[in-house]
């Protein structure tokens, strides 16, 4: 209990200014490591180089901590890396995701919901031309990938709790 704790401060403080990134290729992929909609609790974020320590409440774009324009609705071109506690079954699993979450202090305690697909509501932030076939009255596909990709954002000052053999998969995590 005691390393939980010490791990959920990384999730809270994990936003040093020396990011590097990491091969997906390094991590244990396994598709069935989480059950979708599974409940977790989060230990660690890797959060990234262009995101913001804090967020500021507003829609749209935002100001990171490096000074660079952040939008929180776009798709990264990296993964994020949670480090999470299956609820249930009490086992640690990574997750990454092509989105970041805004977490705060009050998010230590917190129960998040883990998706293997893209949430409906999602798909208009990952599909730039979707408002445009609305407005024409186009046929719309919801069906929708996970975007591909091939690094995943590293905080090397957390290394002791991101760097693990934990089973990986690839997914979304959002707030119950």
């Amino acid at each position: 209990m005691k390393y939980l704790l010490i791990a959920l401060v990384a999730v809270l403080t994990s936003c040093g200014k020396n990011y590097t990134y990491r091969k997906v290729s390094e991590f244990a992929i396994d598709e069935n490591a989480l059950d979708d909609s599974a409940e977790v609790k989060l230990i660690y974020c890797s959060r990234g180089p262009d995101i913001p320590e804090k967020f500021d409440g507003q829609i749209g774009t935002i100001t990171s901590v490096s000074g660079a324009s952040f939008d929180p609705f776009r798709v990264l071109d990296y993964y994020n890396h949670y480090v999470v506690m299956d609820a249930g079954s009490g086992d640690t699993v990574n997750i990454l995701t092509p989105e970041a979450i805004e977490l705060n202090e009050d998010d230590k305690d917190r129960i998040f919901i883990f998706t293997k697909d893209v949430d409906e509501t999602k798909k208009i932030f990952y599909d730039d031309g979707l408002l445009e076939k609305v407005k024409k009255g186009d046929k719309i596909d919801l069906d929708m990938e996970i975007p591909k990709l091939d690094r995943v954002a590293r905080d090397p000052d957390f290394d002791n709790i991101a760097m693990n053999k934990h089973k990986t998969i690839i997914g979304f995590v959002s707030r119950k």
